[in-house]
């Protein structure tokens, strides 16, 4: 809870929604997240896949927008 109010008052500062890291930290604990390191390990993750991502704007919209549907129903 403390992450998240963190999060939130960060998001404030940088103009971003809030809802994004509520969404973040009840994906990962519906996941079977139990620890902080959670989050955590996800961020890392994250900015890791910053230096995937000339690889992945090869990926035409059209090819990930069903990939999207399927997970999110």
């Amino acid at each position: 809870m403390q992450a998240t109010s963190f999060t939130v008052f960060l998001n404030g500062i940088f103009g971003t929604s809030p809802m994004v890291s509520t969404v973040e930290a009840t994906a990962g604990i519906s996941a079977g997240g139990k620890t902080g390191w959670t989050p955590a390990v996800t961020g890392v993750l994250f900015l890791l896949s910053l230096i995937a991502m000339p690889v992945i704007t090869l990926v035409p919209d059209q090819a990930v927008a069903p990939i999207l549907i399927f997970i999110a129903a």
